[in-house]
């Protein structure tokens, strides 16, 4: 039998942009993608943990194609942890790394240059902004104290859930981040109702149920 994760699965990008905290800026650290995988499986014997374990080379099992595009490979990063339920039975936490191997996304008609249209037209039912400090204020031994501006103009950091995308929306912008990388942009300049004209993607993790949640970092300006 097939190893087949549980869901849910969490996928997190490597990180491929450093940030200055100071300014709408960035530079890419990693021009190719890396996605690390973290999901669990249900494994009843020595055997399937064997299989399990044995995954350390790429590879692109078939229950891949449910998270990712074709074109991924993915191996293990750290060794399995197994828990047993009962004699014989585990609840295995895994860890993958997954980078893209195959023809640039470009290549296809569903990864373009252009941010996702549901993407640019997100109207969030909720998200957090908190206001990132405009000054610091420095002391000196004497007591007296000096004011620096630390950013220019209003810079807010923004926390943003997109629920229930369908694959085909997360494909989607999995390919516009990933060529973008691949571009050179480092920073994502696009607009989201009712959060701002210039947003800008400092992070983001994806959770599969049965549908795909995303949780955005974002930086508004």
């Amino acid at each position: 039998m097939p190893l087949v994760p549980a869901l849910p699965i969490s996928i997190t990008p490597r990180p491929a942009l450093s940030w200055c905290e100071r300014w709408v800026t960035s530079r890419i650290v990693n021009e190719t993608p890396w996605l690390d995988i973290d999901c669990q499986f249900l494994l009843d014997s020595s055997a399937e943990r064997g299989s399990l374990a044995a995954l350390t080379g790429f590879s692109a099992p078939a229950w891949l194609g449910w998270h990712l595009p074709d074109g991924y490979r993915i191996r293990l990063r750290d060794e399995p942890d197994h828990q047993f339920i009962t004699a014989t039975r585990t609840r295995t936490d895994a860890r993958f790394e997954a980078v893209f191997a195959g023809s640039a996304f470009a290549t296809a008609p569903a990864y373009t240059a252009v941010a996702p249209s549901w993407f640019r037209c997100l109207v969030p039912t909720g998200y957090t902004s908190q206001q990132q400090r405009l000054r610091s204020v420095q002391q000196f031994a004497s007591n007296r104290t000096r004011v620096t501006d630390r950013a220019s103009g209003n810079l807010h950091h923004v926390s943003l859930t997109a629920r229930n995308l369908t694959k085909a929306q997360f494909f989607e912008f999995l390919g516009w981040w990933s060529e973008g990388l691949k571009w050179g942009q480092t920073a994502f300049s696009f607009s989201i109702s009712g959060v701002g004209s210039s947003c800008y993607i400092a992070g983001w993790t994806a959770q599969k149920r049965g549908l795909f949640d995303l949780d955005f970092e974002l930086r508004v300006r």
